[in-house]
């Protein structure tokens, strides 16, 4: 399982403005790869931008984009957003 899905879910949900979902999300990918930099650094954020309600430039990643894997990285990420719902 990868968890760039996971922290690409994190930003959207806190694009929403849907924190404790969001911080989830992030935790959840970082069960997954606790060396996922970004969705550290995303997570690291949150205090802030509860507090301040503004949110900054936040970070993604797409690792397999043009690839081969392509299809089958969506097709994961739409199957963990089903089982969460």
């Amino acid at each position: 399982m990868l968890p760039q899905p996971w922290g690409n879910l994190g930003i959207c949900l806190m694009m929403q403005r849907m924190f404790d979902e969001a911080e989830d999300a992030l935790r959840r990918a970082l069960e997954i790869d606790p060396k996922y930099t970004i969705a550290r650094q995303n997570l690291a954020g949150m205090p802030a931008i509860r507090a301040s309600g503004i949110l900054p430039r936040i970070k993604t990643t797409h690792p397999l984009k043009g690839s081969k894997q392509h299809l089958s990285v969506l097709v994961e990420g739409e199957k963990q957003l089903r089982d969460i719902r």
